[in-house]
């Protein structure tokens, strides 16, 4: 009996090294190599000449903010706002400034004295919102700067402008290029769609890029690493329709759809890692007397283990014919009721070693900064891609306080929100390495 219990365990054990790292860690072990690199930047004038200035700078940074909040930027129409934070971008001292123009990305490089691999810093151009929505933007008395879409992700495009400054103003010079990006299709059905033209191997900077730090709202102290991976369909069911007295008898699309939908709840899920599913729009129909000739659901699928997901993507997809099906032989009438399914989003799941060089240095920026920091559950941002594409990956908080994000009630307090961008720039700074003072940390 015994001999079976170690056996067990020993296979036990030896499964679980196989699973992926889908659950965060509670800590990077910081090396003595990252620890000098810190200890090397804090004694440069330079270097903390920029950290300070980045203070200095706050009120810029907010104006930043209100200026751009006010340039509407839904995902797929993002041309206005890049054209105008190019400009800025050039503005701020980058050189090589660029507006892709399938895309809508724009970047600048901040030239490193060693040519070939490339930092990577973002912050997301477009926002859940469609033209018509920003009326402009409010601040109360306490500083609360009210406008949707100024959490995530203006802030910080604002901030991003601010660290730049700080390299340029104060003459601090990386190893490594930075580049730079406002990238376009982070929200909804963006599906992720800067991040992809960019970061891929035909890309002339992309293909060199050895770090990414992506920079959304919120604080620095929340490290996110692990990537929630999201599959998205448009599910259309497709007939003749038909009035609702002289054409009864005619398969309904609506009526398909429904009977398929209730079938898809009542999927179940694994007890984890965490993976969801719904359907969360439902359109279709002429009138309220009339057999609909169409239906066109919205699907969305989540896990945060890519094996999950891909599974109960193969179970709810084999559910949309029975729907079609079932209606059609409700009423004899076999293959009147069509079903067409489109994929519309595809974000990788993706996990990565919590001891990278890349993560080991925000986590020590901001414990060098006083801050507490924690590595964070799963999340669906712009790193989802350079993860599944194997580049060393955090999405980090740019400053201040956000409050009803993705509602038009939005809000962004800046109270102190240059701290977190002393944080981040010092992890650039460890990563890309200064020169005469460190040599880059790079990502791995």
């Amino acid at each position: 009996m015994r001999r079976v219990s170690y056996l067990l365990t020993a296979l036990l054990v030896l499964a679980l090294t196989f699973v992926p790292a889908v659950f965060a860690a509670e800590a990077p072990t910081v090396s003595q190599e990252v620890l000098e690199v810190y200890d090397k930047l804090a004694k440069d004038p330079k270097v903390t000449s920029a950290v300070k200035f980045l203070e200095s700078d706050h009120e810029q940074r907010v104006q930043y903010v209100k200026d751009l909040v006010v340039i509407e930027a839904p995902s797929h129409k993002e041309e206005k706002r890049s054209r105008a934070y190019a400009a800025l971008l050039k503005e701020a001292g980058l050189s090589d400034v660029t507006i892709d123009e399938k895309s809508w990305n724009c970047w600048g490089v901040l030239p490193g004295t060693k040519k070939g691999p490339v930092v990577f810093v973002d912050a997301h151009l477009d926002t859940v919102f469609d033209f018509g929505t920003v009326k402009g933007f409010t601040v109360d008395e306490k500083g609360t700067i009210y406008a949707p879409g100024i959490g995530d992700d203006t802030s910080a495009l604002g901030g991003m402008l601010s660290v730049i400054r700080a390299f340029v103003k104060n003459g601090v010079k990386p190893v490594y290029d930075i580049v730079f990006v406002g990238t376009v299709g982070e929200e909804g059905l963006g599906d992720l769609k800067g991040m992809k033209a960019f970061l891929n191997e035909n890309h002339p900077i992309g293909k060199n890029v050895i770090a990414v730090i992506d920079f959304e709202g919120g604080g620095p102290e929340r490290i996110t690493y692990l990537c929630t991976g999201s599959h998205r369909y448009f599910i259309d069911f497709i007939g003749p329709g038909g009035h609702s007295f002289g054409a009864f008898g005619t398969p309904s699309a609506i009526h398909a759809a429904g009977r398929a939908i209730a079938k898809v709840a009542d999927v179940q899920v694994p007890g984890g890692p965490k993976t969801t599913f719904t359907v969360g729009m439902i359109e279709g129909g002429t009138s309220v007397n009339s057999i609909a000739a169409d239906c066109r659901l919205q699907l969305d699928m989540r896990s945060n283990l890519m094996d999950n997901l891909l599974s109960l993507e193969k179970t709810i997809m084999s559910i949309w014919q029975l729907g079609a099906d079932e209606e059609n032989a409700r009423w004899n009438k076999p293959g009147t009721i069509t079903v067409k399914t489109t994929m519309v989003g595809d974000r990788p799941a993706g996990s990565q070693d919590e001891n990278i060089k890349l993560i080991q240095a925000h986590w020590q920026s901001n414990v060098m900064f006083g801050y507490t920091p924690s590595l964070s559950a799963a999340s669906s941002t712009n790193i989802n891609w350079s993860v599944y594409k194997g580049y060393p990956s955090i999405c980090v908080g740019a400053g201040g306080s956000s409050t009803g994000n993705h509602s038009p009630s939005e809000t962004w307090n800046p109270a102190g929100a240059w701290k977190a961008l002393q944080v981040g720039f010092m992890t650039i700074c460890a990563v890309a390495g200064v020169d005469g003072v460190t040599q880059p940390l790079g990502g791995k």
